[in-house]
C-alpha cells in the first residue's frame, strides 16, 4: 500500500513508492529506494513538497486499527462509490486486516 507523504515528515528507511521527478523532468529518486538522510535532504533542496512512500505492514495495521472497533470496512468507505473497483478492493483489504 502506498501513501503520499510530506517531505518534512519523511524518515530514513522509508521506501519510495514512485519515482520522484523534478520540475525539469530529471529523476531525483527512484521508486523502491530506501531513503537515507542525504536523500531526504536532496528532496528538500529540490523543493519537493510530497512524495509517494510504501507503507509497511505495521503502518497499514496501525491505520486500520485506528478506526473504532465497531466500525466495519463498508461504513469507513460509505462516502465513496462502493462499486468502483479501487474502492471495492480497499474495502476488501480493510476487511481482511480487521479479521
Amino acid at each position: 500500500m502506498k501513501r503520499i507523504t510530506a517531505v518534512d515528515r519523511l524518515e530514513a528507511g522509508q521506501v519510495l513508492g514512485a519515482d520522484v521527478v523534478g520540475p525539469d523532468g530529471s529523476c531525483i529518486a527512484l521508486s523502491g529506494a530506501a531513503l537515507q538522510s542525504d536523500d531526504i535532504a536532496r528532496l528538500r533542496a529540490a523543493s519537493m513538497s510530497t512524495v509517494m512512500v510504501e507503507l509497511s505492514e505495521d503502518d497499514v495495521r496501525a491505520l486500520v486499527s485506528a478506526q473504532p472497533e465497531n466500525t466495519d470496512a463498508v461504513s469507513r468507505f460509505r462516502l465513496n462509490d462502493l462499486t468502483h473497483p479501487l474502492i471495492n478492493k480497499l474495502v476488501e483489504v480493510a476487511s481482511e486486516l480487521r479479521a
